[in-house]
């Protein structure tokens, strides 16, 4: 059963309670306000027959008191219940029950009495023509009964129709984008609860829409990124079976073809990477050999390169797997010395910070980060410089790696700009609280 159904059945159920509650009250009310009339009337005939009595005990004139209303019966019963006098039309016995009562010969009557000098009075009026027209009352009302209930069962209907109807065309509004791209949104119209659900609904779209457009980019870049070694593989390797070479010249294929390969499985290795971060308890490290190892990596190379790498580092214990750290501070130091002039200088420093915080800095004094790309150089394929050749520079999945393995593990990194060039800050939750010793 619908909602709609429901809410009719349960109005309808209520509207019927209430008017049968009511027409009982209606019924009831009259009825008893019958028998105050009927009472109100009989009163002052009763007392009129007892002063009558008063004035003549053996013989008293009753016909002339029950004369003022044709339907009133007086009569007069000694102490032993002998008839004195009697005067209208209901034969009435002398220990009549006083009150709504039923005669001998079955007819229905309401009865007042007292007694004057040892002689009982009784004063009755006929009952039934006023029952019968609360009978009636009950009928008519009972006959409404049927319809009212009807009446506010359609109305609920009708009502619930318009009431459901906005959701009924924000269920029509999805059925059609759903066959659509996925930018349609729902109408949003008034501040009613539907376009407040319509508009959370919205917004739940929108990060849906974000999420699949992010995984499109994902398969394409990766496609793209997978695409350049196997067309270099697959072309080095053709290329060579077209004619006999020398020992020489397959050994030139066989080391592309390796350097290659190499690629493919470092870019696998790191969308893997990027995709399902490590979050199980990791051992205790201390950041300060972690970065000295990374120095010696990597001294050598900046070198070579003409670059100064130098290292500034205090002890301090986080968190943190050491080869997570290492892919983490190889990625910074890569793309630091990729973009660092010869002669220049590029800083690695670790230190602990108030507040329980380890914190690694790496800069450079490269070009900087791009205007409005320090949020963005931390998304898959994102690169600083577009214009760059994939040949000679990453696949633009590093620094999207260290900021998932640096959530992992309840840290920060942010990129920004120093005084010369980039500056990436990295920060972990420590093991414990350090205090920062002396320059060593």
């Amino acid at each position: 059963m619908g909602h709609r159904a429901r809410l009719t059945m349960v109005s309808a159920a209520t509207a019927g309670v209430l008017l049968a509650v009511v027409f009982t009250g209606i019924v009831l009310t009259s009825r008893a306000s019958e028998f105050r009339a009927a009472h109100d009337l009989l009163m002052p005939a009763l007392r009129m027959g007892q002063e009558e009595v008063r004035a003549s005990p053996t013989n008293p004139d009753l016909g002339e008191v029950a004369a003022s209303d044709p339907e009133i019966t007086l009569a007069a019963f000694d102490k032993n219940g002998g008839l004195i006098a009697s005067a209208g039309p209901l034969d009435i016995e002398p220990n009549i029950q006083v009150g709504r009562t039923r005669l001998p010969d079955g007819t229905s009557a309401v009865v007042v009495a007292g007694d004057t000098g040892g002689v009982h009075v009784v004063a009755a009026l006929p009952w039934h023509s006023r029952e019968a027209a609360i009978e009636r009352l009950a009928i008519m009302l009972a006959a409404l009964w049927g319809p009212l209930v009807g009446c506010a069962a359609l109305a609920s209907w009708i009502a619930s129709r318009a009431t459901f109807r906005p959701l009924a065309d924000l269920a029509q509004q999805a059925e059609k984008m759903s066959e659509g791209s996925l930018s349609q949104r729902l109408r949003v119209s008034g501040e009613d609860e539907f376009s407040t659900f319509a508009a959370r609904l919205n917004r739940f779209l929108d990060r849906l829409e974000d999420s699949v457009r992010r995984q499109e980019q994902f398969v394409g870049d990766a496609a793209h990124e997978l695409r350049t070694p196997l067309a270099v593989l697959r072309g080095s390797i053709e290329t060579t079976l077209r004619r006999a070479r020398s020992e020489e010249e397959y050994r030139t294929v066989l080391i592309t073809a390796l350097s290659e390969a190499e690629r493919l499985s470092t870019l696998v290795e790191t969308l893997l990477q990027s995709a399902t971060p490590k979050t199980d308890a990791a051992p205790v490290l201390d950041l300060e050999e972690a970065a000295e190892k990374a120095h010696a990596r990597w001294v050598d190379r900046y070198s070579e390169a003409g670059v100064e790498l130098e290292l500034r580092s205090y002890p301090v214990l986080v968190c943190i797997q050491p080869s997570e750290i290492g892919v983490v501070l190889d990625n910074l130091l890569s793309n630091a010395l990729r973009v660092s002039p010869p002669g220049s200088q590029c800083l690695i420093s670790c230190f602990p910070r108030a507040g329980g915080f380890g914190t690694v800095v790496v800069e450079d004094e490269g070009p900087g980060i791009p205007e409005g790309m320090s949020e963005r150089v931390f998304e898959r394929f994102t690169r600083g410089d577009e214009g760059r050749s994939r040949d000679h520079g990453g696949f633009g999945i590093g620094l999207a790696v260290c900021s998932r393995l640096i959530a992992a593990r309840g840290g920060t990194i942010r990129a920004e700009n120093g005084d010369a060039g980039a500056r990436f800050v990295i920060e972990l939750p420590s093991a414990r609280r350090e205090s920062r010793p002396s320059d060593g």
